[in-house]
């Protein structure tokens, strides 16, 4: 007859409560906040603990800080090619026309896929904001904008690098809920000459149209001249 003898006679591992989650680490700007729990009878990582882990973390406060400095538009109006470039264009959508409350925007390829616009300032500047418009084609009702995307400056050594936010990574800046709203979206002053917009998700799909207008509190340069404008 064979003999038993109960073995392991413990309480099985398994996950406590989750703790209240943290105060965010930002009132704006984009912040984290956290919370923990424990494993109950054993440790993180076994039988009964080994599904996710002791911390979650989210991001939170995502709205933009307001201007620390009143910043207004600089009002860049430019010949072709003279101040404005772009991962590609559309004929007659070039970069330089990506001028707020036109008739005509910059429309880059369907087939760009890191799409892109840079502006390069004949002198550094210090700038504190962006606003951003879509365009509408007025003979075919479609709307074309752009959502999201992610602002990078020229460093003092020639490379491009990404506002940040309150997290230490690139920030990623809200776009327009449509073709005609204006979007305006803030940061502290940065000095630099050149200015990139990089273009993350647009409407609709491969597609998306922008205007915009960089922001600072140096006041109006007017670099630049009047253009000729084309339609789509």
């Amino acid at each position: 007859m064979a003999e038993e003898t109960p073995c392991n006679v413990r309480v099985c591992p398994t996950w406590g409560t989750w703790g209240n989650w943290s105060e965010c680490t930002a009132s704006c700007g984009v912040g984290w906040t956290g919370r923990q729990r424990v494993c109950l009878n054993g440790r993180a990582g076994d039988t009964g603990c080994d599904d996710g882990g002791v911390q979650e973390k989210e991001s939170c406060n995502e709205w933009d800080c307001p201007s620390s400095c009143p910043a207004v538009p600089m009002q860049l109006i430019n010949a072709p090619g003279a101040l404005f470039s772009a991962s590609s264009e559309l004929e007659g959508f070039e970069a330089y026309r990506s001028i707020m409350n036109t008739d005509f925007a910059w429309c880059p390829k369907a087939s760009d896929n890191a799409k892109w616009i840079q502006i390069d300032l004949r002198i550094a500047y210090s700038v504190a904001g962006i606003s951003v418009q879509g365009y509408l084609n007025e003979s075919t009702g479609q709307p074309f904008w752009v959502s999201r995307f992610q602002v990078l400056y020229e460093n003092s050594k020639g490379k491009f690098k990404p506002l940040l936010d309150n997290t230490g990574g690139a920030r990623t800046f809200i776009g327009p809920v449509g073709p005609i709203e204006i979007a305006t979206r803030h940061w502290e002053p940065v000095e630099s000459q050149s200015w990139r917009v990089k273009v993350l998700s647009v409407e609709p799909r491969r597609k998306g149209c922008l205007r915009m207008e960089l922001l600072s509190c140096q006041g109006n340069p007017t670099f630049g001249l009047q253009y000729e404008g084309s339609s789509l």
